[in-house]
């Protein structure tokens, strides 16, 4: 208990610092974008310069560049995704999770985009040659409106669609049924929707218009946020927050930023991360705190820890607080958890695809500090491999998750 305790007393503060920068998976090589998806299986997919990889194992079809990856519908096993760089083998593809091979579905040159769209049930890509849709993920067919139009991107709030392409925007209120074009013909790349129906994207490049601009009317007319040029990618991560990246360095210029709607200012966080092209903004569902994923040109980094005194009401108070060390580790690491109040525990460790590894009865445990030691094995004794994975932290009235990664 004391040594639990004293690690607590050093670790804490660490952890309740400034913002802090961690890099996932493998250094230098380019991410395009990442993507979770749950259910009974977790998967965390990494969209690369070169392929996929998919928890912790590289595929590739030739070395084509991934984009973007969904989860289909009805299929156990398949994503779609995806995939090129202006070869004849550009194309929507499906991926076995369990074979680890690739299905060509259809021939898209340079697709940039691959959505599911739940008002109509439909998965749309796009690319060079315009905007496609499915219903089933597998077999697609054209948007005549979209024919041969550079599809850059793709959003939607219930019937509400909009297509960044060529050099304007399109919307429909319908659910893809009709188009318009946009009223003020902003050229967006990037877009997203917050939780109450505001358009954010991104006018890319260097002119007097590039920034981030807003829309109000589901992407009819556009207004500026604030200019800046090189930018490529705006998320909104976490509740309203809104982040976006730029594709330049150095570091201590772009990167990446918050922009506060509220007081129209940015907030940089780009001491220590590891590159400044930020290809990507999105989240980690599964660790229990405001993060932020950045798809990165080198690599993938999250940022943790960065909400400031005015965003405290942002977070739940919690009952539980957790950390391992340490992490990464090998051959074992100390789970080390607080309680606020008495409570039974339960402790269970997931690999990346969402299967219990192990799990723990720990029974009432008082409020305070406690440790668990893992020796990085299974419920048969067996040494595990190399890899991602998650422990879990259950009370009476709360769960929490966190990731772990084990280096051998």
């Amino acid at each position: 208990m004391k040594v639990s305790a004293l690690l607590l007393i050093i670790l804490l503060p660490v952890l309740l610092c400034a913002y802090t920068w961690t890099q996932f998976g493998p250094t230098d090589i380019a991410v395009n974008s990442y993507a979770m998806f749950g259910g009974g299986i977790v998967t965390e997919v990494l969209c690369t310069e070169n392929g996929i990889i998919l928890s912790g194992e590289e595929y590739s079809y030739y070395g084509l560049p991934c984009w973007e990856a969904i989860e289909l519908m009805g299929y156990d096993d398949d994503l779609a995704i995806v995939m090129g760089g202006g070869s004849d083998s550009d194309g929507i593809f499906g991926f076995n999770r369990d074979s680890g091979e690739f299905t060509i579905y259809h021939w898209l040159l340079n697709p940039r985009f691959i959505k599911w769209c739940p008002a109509n049930s439909s998965y749309y890509a796009g690319g060079e040659e315009g905007l496609f849709s499915s219903s089933d993920g597998v077999n697609w067919e054209s948007v005549t409106y979209f024919n041969m139009m550079y599809c850059y991107d793709m959003v939607n709030y219930g019937d509400h669609y909009v297509v960044s392409a060529g050099q304007t925007t399109y919307y429909s209120s319908d659910a893809g049924s009709s188009w318009s074009q946009s009223a003020s013909f902003e050229y967006i790349t990037d877009m997203e929707f917050d939780d109450a129906g505001k358009l954010y994207g991104i006018f890319p490049e260097e002119s007097w218009s590039s920034g981030l601009w807003s829309s109000l009317d589901f992407g009819n007319t556009w207004s500026v946020e604030f200019w800046s040029i090189n930018m490529k990618c705006v998320g909104l991560p976490w509740d309203e927050q809104v982040f976006t990246g730029w594709d330049t360095a150095p570091c201590n210029a772009f990167g990446l930023a918050r922009w506060h709607c509220d007081i129209q200012e940015i907030e940089y966080f780009n001491e220590d991360i590891g590159n400044c092209h930020i290809n990507h903004i999105s989240i980690n569902p599964l660790i229990n705190t405001p993060n932020v994923l950045c798809s990165t040109d080198n690599g993938l980094w999250m940022l943790t820890n960065y909400l400031v005194d005015n965003d405290a009401d942002m977070v739940q108070e919690s009952k539980i607080t957790a950390f391992s060390y340490p992490n990464p580790f090998n051959p074992s690491t100390s789970i080390l958890y607080e309680l606020t109040e008495r409570s039974y525990v339960q402790l269970k460790i997931f690999d990346v695809k969402g299967r219990i590894i192990d799990e723990f009865e720990l029974g009432k445990r008082e409020s305070g500090a406690h440790k668990f030691e893992w020796d990085a094995t299974d419920r048969n004794g067996i040494q595990l491999s190399s890899g991602t994975y998650f422990y879990q932290i259950s009370t009476d009235s709360e769960t929490i998750t966190e990731k772990i990664l084990l280096i051998k």
